[in-house]
């Protein structure tokens, strides 16, 4: 399946972003990526492929995955611990080499989650990313169902995910 962030109402992608502040609460966390009109733009002036989302049958979100594609230099400093959620996203610009996908986030609503579908959504993104050759993938589960999601991510791809392990950030 090949998406852009395009392909989603501007409605949509505010929609899943007030969400997932009130999951994250990233504006009270300099450290962490802000959940914003900016942060999106900038995202899409990287790849115009780093959201993926599914919708009901009213046309509402109901679960959706961000990556962001960057260097293997910035994934080792950030699953290092050397930067922060937020440096690794300052310092991703658009001529960084996209040798790396970081696995940022995966939410579903409750009333859809424990279907496959943020699983689904990543494994996709992955694929439409990997088009262009190999990347090495990172992730810093947030959630215990996130470190699931990850392991089992792993153990379909067959490949290494590497991990941000918890930290006071």
């Amino acid at each position: 399946m090949s998406y852009q962030s395009s392909d989603f109402s501007p409605e949509v992608q505010q929609k899943t972003r007030d969400i997932a502040e009130q999951f994250y609460g990233t504006e009270t966390h300099p450290d962490h990526i802000p959940i914003n009109a900016d942060s999106a733009a900038k995202l899409d002036s990287i790849s115009t492929i780093w959201f993926n989302c599914a919708l009901d049958e009213k046309g509402e979100p109901i679960s959706w995955v961000v990556l962001i594609p960057t260097s293997h230099d910035l994934m080792q400093a950030f699953v290092s611990g050397t930067i922060t959620e937020r440096q690794l996203f300052d310092a991703t610009a658009t001529e960084t080499p996209q040798e790396a996908l970081y696995l940022c986030s995966a939410l579903t609503i409750p009333a859809y989650r424990r279907k496959g579908l943020a699983m689904k959504l990543m494994l996709e993104a992955v694929e439409t990313f990997e088009a262009t050759g190999p990347k090495e993938l990172f992730a810093w589960p947030y959630s215990p169902e996130g470190e699931q999601m990850i392991k089992t991510m792993s153990e379909r791809l067959k490949r290494k995910i590497y991990i941000r392990e918890s930290t006071n950030d």
